[in-house]
């Protein structure tokens, strides 16, 4: 049974190279006409494998031939002598031409070393002295030399190594034109050249068939190397687009995908692919180098690129909308500190502590002017400047708020009701502790310098993307820098809610406590999304700048509004002339005080739920007012 037999459709397309040979001209004829027990008997005695033969073939014994195989010892059966071979169902085996060159070969190296050892001696016919018993090795040396025309015609000879001269058919299993499997001679290797005929070729059709052609007719009179010999090719060019007629590819192991690395097994034509790590790119066929940093792997995996460096550009348009807002608030801010300095004199700005109002207005212009330092190209001067500006702006707002609501909280305590004038409530005290508020907040930068000293570094929020940040904006110490504001705030939130009853006529509590409610609210929003947007730079950066500008603009809207319309819109005030010639303010608060010392009238106490001090209204007794009424007047709205 050939090894083909039911792997037709395994094996279909596959090319085999089989020794040339054909069958002996009258061997076949010679087969069937021989019998265990008819014709020259004498000659089946000397092969005792044709009566097994004939055994195997019949089943049954034949006479005077026993059975000696232990393979067919249960055969009783005695031949008739009627069977015979058919036709029909013998085949004979073309490598038979073989088995009798091989029988010829030692035949040709025996009479020639008869020649050599026999005649000489005048021996003719039977063994002479020295020629028995043969040596083997000296036979071999007989039979490589023998030259001879075999069976069927072809030239037997060896070569200097004692192999046959190359002569094969080439092969290919297919289906015939009939549809069964079979072999179809397509070449032939003969005197070491190749002669292939690329037109009977067939192989299993396949839609993913790619491979190259087989050189054709185009190419048959150029000479090839095929393992060092002469090659030629015949035949017809014929198109091969998913056809029968494209060459498979027979490989252990495909190429591997781009990007990945061969692993070797036991063989170096077969492997194992791996694709590279995702930091990795491809050193050659075999080995995966990681990049260095700063640097990704290209698509290809063939070579690292490097990365580009991001950081907030003010061409965005997140940085654009900031700008245009923080200038904005710039301009603002500088406007009203220019009509404070103008009008420094109106009772609505001297009434709210000027001076703390300069202050508080500093800081809000710092806070308008952080957005630029955010959006700059970050280095150690722009991250010391932010590390800077963030605590100190936000401290010198509500420091200065701060102390205002405990300056009016200390004036209108009900609950400590002097003559007296309270401590520390003049334009220079407030300023002076304003100004040891902002110290502690200065130091608590200068530690915090010391600690971690400003410096931009480069981040990488996910794979293969970096940012140039300050090292502090990437974590929570910024919180360091606006812990102790925010601390001030709280306490000024305390203080605007304990005067938030206070008479209506000096209701700039009521304005500082609607500015800090509003800024707890605009804070309390502002760290989830910045800590929630670690990962974004443009929003971390933008959420920190809209954060500082609400916060000012709170301020400006809350506090400074109703004083710019006071002291603009709403004429509330009286001028007279001073000794000097100079312009001078008067409140309507002392004009009613000036008539009640005209007409000895004592000032109607106030109904609000906080009294009004003592010390604040008229003394009709002596007709002049209490000394203390500056208090008042600096203190009114």
């Amino acid at each position: 049974m050939e090894v083909s037999s039911g792997n037709e459709k395994y094996l279909e397309g596959a090319i085999t190279i089989q020794p040339a040979s054909s069958a002996v001209k009258g061997f076949t004829e010679y087969f069937l006409g021989l019998r265990p027990e008819t014709g020259d008997g004498r000659r089946q005695k000397r092969n005792p494998w044709f009566p097994e033969y004939w055994t195997k073939m019949f089943q049954c014994q034949p006479e005077d031939f026993p059975i000696t195989s232990p393979f067919h010892m249960n055969i009783n059966k005695p031949c008739n002598g009627t069977e015979s071979i058919l036709r029909s169902e013998f085949e004979l085996n073309t490598q038979t031409q073989y088995v009798a060159d091989a029988v010829f070969v030692f035949a040709h190296a025996l009479h020639q070393m008869y020649k050599v050892k026999c005649w000489p001696q005048g021996v003719t016919s039977g063994p002479c002295e020295g020629f028995l018993p043969i040596d083997g090795e000296e036979l071999l040396l007989y039979m490589k030399n023998v030259s001879f025309k075999g069976l069927n015609g072809n030239q037997v000879a060896f070569e200097e190594d004692g192999d046959a001269p190359p002569n094969y058919k080439i092969l290919n299993f297919r289906k015939t034109n009939s549809g069964a499997y079979g072999y179809v001679e397509v070449g032939s290797y003969n005197l070491n050249k190749l002669h292939l005929n690329a037109d009977l070729i067939r192989f299993p059709r396949s839609s993913s068939a790619t491979s190259p052609e087989i050189p054709t007719a185009e190419v048959a009179d150029s000479a090839h190397n095929v393992m060092g010999k002469q090659t030629e090719y015949v035949g017809e060019k014929n198109e091969r687009i998913e056809s029968d007629t494209d060459i498979p590819v027979s490989i252990c192991s495909p190429e591997c995908p781009v990007g990945q690395v061969k692993i070797i097994q036991n063989l170096v034509c077969c492997w194992m692919c791996q694709p590279c790590q995702v930091r990795e790119y491809l050193f050659n066929e075999t080995t995966c180098l990681e990049c260095p940093p700063q640097h990704k792997p290209s698509s290809d995996k063939s070579r690292c690129d490097k990365i580009t460096i991001e950081f907030v550009s003010f061409s965005s348009i997140h940085a654009i909308i900031t700008i245009v807002f923080a200038t904005i608030g710039i301009l603002l801010t500088i406007f009203i500190i220019v009509i404070y300095i103008k009008y420094s004199e109106a009772p609505a700005v001297k009434a709210s502590a000027r001076e703390l109002c300069f202050i508080l207005l500093s800081g809000v212009l710092l806070a308008y002017i952080i957005p630029f330092l955010l959006l700059l190209k970050p280095n150690l001067v722009v991250c010391a400047a932010q590390k800077f500006s963030i605590g100190i702006a936000f401290s010198l707002m509500y420091s200065a708020l701060l102390v205002k609501t405990n300056r009016i909280a200390r004036i209108f305590d009900s609950s400590n009701v002097k003559a007296a004038r309270p401590m520390f409530i003049s334009p220079s005290s407030q300023v002076v502790i304003t100004g040891c508020l902002n110290m502690v907040e200065v130091i608590i930068v200068i530690m915090w310098f010391l600690i971690s000293f400003p410096k931009s570094v480069v981040n990488e929020p996910s794979l293969f993307r970096l940012q140039l940040i300050c090292e502090n904006f990437n974590h929570f110490s910024y919180v360091l820098g606006i812990a102790y504001p925010l601390a001030l705030l709280a306490v000024c939130t305390y203080y605007a809610i304990i005067t938030r009853k206070i008479p209506e006529a000096f209701n700039e509590s009521k304005y500082i406590g609607l500015t800090v409610y509003t800024t707890c609210v605009v804070w309390v929003s502002f760290f989830p999304i910045y800590f929630m947007s670690s990962d974004n730079l443009d929003i971390r950066t933008i959420t920190l700048s809209v954060t500082c500008m609400v916060s000012a603009s709170v301020v400006l809207a809350c506090l400074f509004a109703p004083k710019l319309y006071m002291v603009l819109c709403k004429k509330e005030t009286t001028l007279q002339k001073n000794n000097g010639g100079k312009l001078r303010f008067k409140t309507k608060l002392e004009a009613v005080e000036t008539r009640n010392q005209t007409n000895c009238t004592p000032v109607a106490p106030s109904k609000s739920p906080t009294p009004i001090p003592q010390s604040c209204c008229c003394n009709c007794t002596t007709g002049q007012c209490s000394s203390d009424n500056s208090k008042l007047n600096q203190s009114a709205v």
